[in-house]
């Protein structure tokens, strides 16, 4: 299971021209779906797929990586996604260079849904 971190950033103060002062807050958290993208590496059944995966667990690392400097995440966020980045990795050295096949590729589609 993943966690989520709540982060209240700074308020913004308006006040209209009859003098009334609204206060407006901005919280944003970034975390990954840890348990989607063990699914998605185990679903993969050939290196391209993996490919694909690594692809999107790129993706993830670069939006902790920003979150983390904007205090949107910790660091054990963007730790999880590394250590999937590895496994990926490792496991895509033992996966087939072929064409995935009808089955393969509709339950990498699945896993890519849910």
């Amino acid at each position: 299971m993943f966690q989520r971190q709540l982060i209240v950033l700074p308020r913004r103060r308006f006040i209209d021209e009859d003098g009334e002062v609204t206060t407006e807050s901005t919280m944003r958290t970034v975390s990954i779906n840890e348990d989607k993208r063990r699914r998605q590496i185990a679903a993969a059944a050939t290196q391209g797929d993996m490919q694909a995966v690594l692809a999107i667990l790129a993706q993830d690392l670069q939006e902790l990586e920003d979150g983390y400097k904007q205090n949107a995440c910790d660091a054990a966020e963007v730790e999880k996604a590394k250590k999937l980045i590895e496994q990926a990795k490792q496991q895509m050295g033992r996966l087939p260079d072929r064409p995935p096949t009808l089955s393969e590729q509709s339950a990498m589609t699945i896993n890519t849904l849910i």
